[in-house]
């Protein structure tokens, strides 16, 4: 099973702020683990860039995604299975309440996203369209309440982030032009030279989402559709 770069989701008002520093830098601390982190999604953008909550057309609110490979990366802090804030704000208490965060840390390899999405879903594309395969037999709690939460069609108030495995890094990741892999961008976005000059050195592609009236939902849904094509495109979800 091929592996699927990192999506890391920011909003375009800080792109030269990063472009500038050439990292991905934490500002402040993470209120769930206190302490400076950099999280970013296996294969998926899973984050939902919502400031202004309105619709609008401001291009410093849009997001940006940027995918990393993974061969370029510092070893992980954490590595675990779904979004590790909506676990702390109790989102996944109907399939988890009582258990703690912690006993679902994982090893911080960035093998260790495969062989969950291997023994969860199977495949990238079931990984990548959120479907779970069917809980076997005798496994224990923790792991059954994930296939439990995964398998669960019904409303809630989880979204996709409670099937994507989530990456924390310490402090910062650096931007080489060896590891970054894409940018997502939107369509009609202003010139960024800097942002031009990183693109040619590393001959990163770019993917260019369309939004006439920017929704967080409607943006969200079209960063997914544009990962979609791209990685289907680089036959990475076999």
């Amino acid at each position: 099973m091929p592996l699927l770069p990192l999506a890391h989701t920011s909003g375009m008002k800080h792109l030269d702020t990063i472009v500038t520093a050439g990292s991905l830098t934490a500002v402040k601390d993470c209120s769930v683990y206190k302490e400076r982190l950099i999280y970013a999604f296996y294969g998926l953008a899973g984050y939902v860039y919502d400031q202004g909550a309105l619709p609008h057309r401001l291009d410093e609110l849009k997001p940006f995604v940027v995918l990393l490979k993974a061969s370029g990366l510092p070893t992980p802090a954490r590595v675990l299975p779904f979004d590790s804030g909506a676990m702390d704000r109790g989102l996944y208490d109907t399939w988890m309440k009582g258990m703690a965060l912690a006993d679902f840390e994982l090893d911080p390899a960035f093998e260790t996203a495969a062989r969950v999405v291997n023994g969860f879903y199977g495949s990238n594309q079931k990984y990548f369209e959120g479907k779970a395969l069917a809980s076997p037999t005798g496994v224990g709690p923790h792991t059954a309440a994930y296939f439990s939460m995964n398998g669960d069609r019904s409303h809630s108030p989880a979204d996709m982030r409670r099937g994507l495995v989530e990456f924390q890094f310490r402090d910062k990741v650096d931007l080489h032009p060896s590891n970054i892999m894409a940018f997502v961008l939107p369509k009609d976005r202003r010139k960024y030279p800097l942002l031009d000059r990183l693109i040619a050195a590393s001959g990163a592609d770019i993917l260019e989402y369309f939004s006439a009236l920017h929704d967080p939902l409607q943006v969200h849904g079209a960063i997914v559709s544009e990962l979609w094509h791209y990685l289907a495109a680089k036959k990475l979800l076999p």
